[in-house]
């Protein structure tokens, strides 16, 4: 038997609430189906860790004491086993617009702690003020137009990449928020996607003159979906990979290919900005990134996320991501993150290994995987399970559940 994938990347992030047996067994269990990667968000992977065993929402049993340290080693054991698999490992993301600078972003938590003057300077100026978004300092976006958040920024991630040489591709985010980009009047004739551009430029810069051929990866997300216009160049495109997160988009529908010009994109107005929810408004965005920035790149999505919940037969969404993934190639994109809940196997496995042999293999039907899929998992039982699945995920309206319809 001689194979070759259909993407070069095949990963799933690390969300939800995870305990150390669900880590050992997710990362044993993924290249059984065709995956290549793993992508611990943050500098460790505490807030997931800690969600678990401090039993987060769950009043029904006791919290575990779970520190800083008992993430550091638990993300330590993941990296090992990931590697030891021979898979990627792709880390950070969350954390670089605020770590940096003395704030501790952990995790989506209100900051309790002091914040510097000179930190406080950094922040972006929005409505005349210079504060942590919702005191959350992940969510904060900084002066981008001040070269010295561009540097302690880009220094930190140089020297990450010093000290972490395992990792295979370093993921470079701005703040969670959303409109919410500075307003100051070094920011604000610029786009965001202009100042991070030109924050990515700088960063292969440093490390080029350290020797560091570590990856990163660059994000296409809420504010930064809209093209820069002057910064419209990477300097060393093959050090980047280019993420597209169309976080605000709907799963009653997968991506369409289509052979017209894509629809035209609404305005910028800096932080009054309105995210598209279609896949094929999403896919505009895209398009006009790609044009300027034919680099590799990968979609970063998330069925699992949530979306799993809305569909509780989980087969027509399972429908949706097969289609989805076969697309990839057509939209120009030679990957997919899963930023998902860990094990989602309930009430089947089917979409999770849906997603893990059709990375592997664009040409698989979905007739062919869902077949052997149920046959293996049921038997003799294969063909009432699955028309029960398919029956619950047509009769409960997921569009229903997600608001789309009425």
């Amino acid at each position: 038997l001689r194979q070759k994938a259909s993407y070069r990347h095949r990963c799933v992030c690390i969300e939800g609430a995870i305990s150390e047996e669900n880590a050992r067994e997710m990362v044993e269990w993924m290249p059984k189906v065709g995956l290549n990667a793993y992508y611990i968000q943050f500098r460790d992977a505490f807030t997931f860790f800690d969600r678990w065993y401090t039993h987060q929402g769950n009043p029904t049993l006791p919290k575990t004491a779970f520190t800083t340290d008992d993430a550091a080693r638990l993300t330590q054991m993941m990296r090992g086993e990931i590697k030891r698999r021979g898979l990627d490992l792709h880390m950070v993301g969350h954390g670089w617009t605020c770590e940096p600078f003395g704030i501790p972003g952990p995790g989506w938590f209100k900051h309790e702690g002091p914040v510097s003057d000179e930190a406080r300077s950094m922040f972006a100026e929005v409505d005349g003020k210079r504060e942590l978004w919702g005191d959350i300092a992940l969510n904060t976006n900084l002066c981008y137009g001040n070269p010295e958040a561009r540097r302690i920024i880009n220094d930190a991630i140089v020297e990450w990449a010093e000290e972490n040489t395992d990792t295979d591709l370093i993921h470079f985010w701005l703040a969670d928020g959303s409109n919410n980009n500075c307003e100051c009047p070094l920011c604000k004739d610029s786009r965001p996607a202009d100042l991070y551009v030109r924050m990515l430029n700088e960063l292969d810069a440093k490390l080029t003159a350290k020797g560091i051929d570590t990856r990163i990866v660059f994000l296409v997300y809420v504010d930064l979906l809209w093209p820069p216009v002057t910064d419209t160049e990477l300097n060393n495109p093959d050090r980047f990979v280019l993420m597209f997160a169309p976080i605000t988009r709907s799963y009653s529908t997968p991506f369409a290919v289509s052979s017209g010009a894509p629809p035209e994109l609404p305005p910028y107005e800096r932080n009054k900005l309105e995210f598209p929810k279609d896949p094929g408004s999403n896919l505009a965005f895209l398009k006009a990134w790609q044009d300027l920035f034919p680099c590799e790149g990968f979609d970063f999505d998330y069925h699992f996320m949530w979306d799993h919940h809305r569909d509780p037969g989980q087969y027509g969404m399972v429908e949706v991501l097969h289609q989805d993934l076969q697309r990839l190639c057509d939209i120009g994109l030679d990957g997919f993150i899963s930023c998902q809940n860990q094990r989602v196997f309930f009430p089947t496995g089917l979409g999770m290994t849906v997603m893990g042999r059709t990375l592997w293999n664009k040409e698989a039907t979905f007739e062919e995987i869902a077949e052997a899929y149920f046959e293996s998992a049921f038997g003799e039982g294969a063909a009432e399970a699955r028309a029960y699945l398919a029956s619950v995920s047509e009769l409960i309206n997921p569009r229903l559940i997600r608001g789309e319809a009425s």
